[in-house]
């Protein structure tokens, strides 16, 4: 009875059996101790009683004696079977966690230990996963925090940021830089952290500045902005950081134009933005404004909406730099 008191307190499903199994295991225990002890009793009592009455009735008890040790003999096989039927799961399951694994050797306590080391030992797993995925998704905010400090530096929202010879009008991208060379702009782009991509590519950008008379800031603000900074798969396998669609087509990438250099694109987007939306007889000219050219170049759906702040926080970065 103490037994089954104290295994019904246990919750845990393996615990559950175990507690069946080791009362099972305790009772035989205590049946090994208790048969041959009254086999013993009632021997000696009908030994006494033979010899009492030794005559006509001794070969009755003799004959009671016999039935009651074949008997004992058979109540004693039927638990020792048992027994030796869980000592044999006991040793054929090799899983340790397995509930017959410790039915022969361990107490419930020493089960009770293992599990509950074994259930510290995942929770304690469980808090380094949970660790490392809040770390992550720390990373995660630090980094778009960091974006979004890097595209807001120096932005003005509209109108006209000038220094000196130095010029980026968001009302007239048609008025070139001031820059006196490419050197000047690749100066300025190495030193603007973010966009040191750019500034291998700063002797095309220049030249197609002074052809087509495309603000160079403007240029390279809106190239920033359709390629992630250069690390699109469009840019890197089509030669195409501004978006452009058309022919020849990029293979894998829909219907954007491959092109064969990053010299040949900035040539092309140079020409693109400087002749067709920057020009009064441009196919795409709404005006000179950053405002006036997105309708088209971008359009007005919701990947468009931070287009025109976009462009202006990357073009401001070069500019701030190349002013100083």
């Amino acid at each position: 009875m103490i037994y089954l008191i104290y295994f019904a307190e246990v919750n845990d499903a393996c615990l559950t059996m175990l507690g069946i199994l080791f009362f099972i295991r305790e009772l035989l225990k205590i049946v090994f101790i208790l048969i041959p002890i009254g086999l013993i009793v009632m021997l000696t009592v009908d030994f006494v009683k033979g010899v009492i009455s030794f005559g006509d009735d001794s070969k009755k008890i003799l004959s009671i004696v016999l039935r009651r040790v074949i008997y004992t003999m058979v109540l004693f096989l039927i638990p020792a079977t048992i027994y030796g039927l869980f000592s044999a799961l006991g040793v054929a399951v090799d899983d340790s966690e397995s509930c017959w694994a410790y039915v022969n050797e361990k107490s419930v306590g020493d089960v009770q230990k293992i599990l509950k080391d074994q259930e510290e030992k995942r929770a304690k797993e469980r808090e380094e996963e949970l660790a490392k995925l809040n770390n992550k998704v720390k990373e995660k905010k630090e980094t778009s925090k960091k974006l979004k400090t890097i595209i807001s530096e120096g932005v003005s929202d509209s109108g006209s940021t000038a220094s000196g010879d130095i010029t980026l009008d968001w009302d007239d991208l048609s008025k070139t830089s001031g820059l006196a060379s490419s050197s000047d702009l690749k100066k300025a782009l190495n030193n603007t952290k973010q966009l040191k991509k750019f500034a291998p590519y700063s002797a095309f950008l220049f030249e197609a500045e002074q052809k087509y008379k495309v603000n160079v800031f403007f240029l390279i603000g809106v190239e920033a902005h359709e390629s992630g900074i250069l690390s699109s798969p469009i840019s890197q396998d089509c030669n195409n950081f501004g978006g452009v669609k058309g022919s020849p087509k990029c293979l894998g990438h829909g219907s954007y134009k491959k092109f064969k250099s990053k010299k040949d694109f900035i040539d092309y987007h140079a020409d693109l933005l400087g002749n067709e939306y920057l020009k009064e007889d441009g196919n795409h000219y709404h005006g000179t404004s950053i405002e006036d050219i997105v309708g088209t170049y971008c359009g007005t759906g919701s990947n468009c909406s931070d287009w025109v702040s976009s462009v202006k926080q990357f073009a401001s970065l070069v500019y701030n730099q190349a002013r100083k």
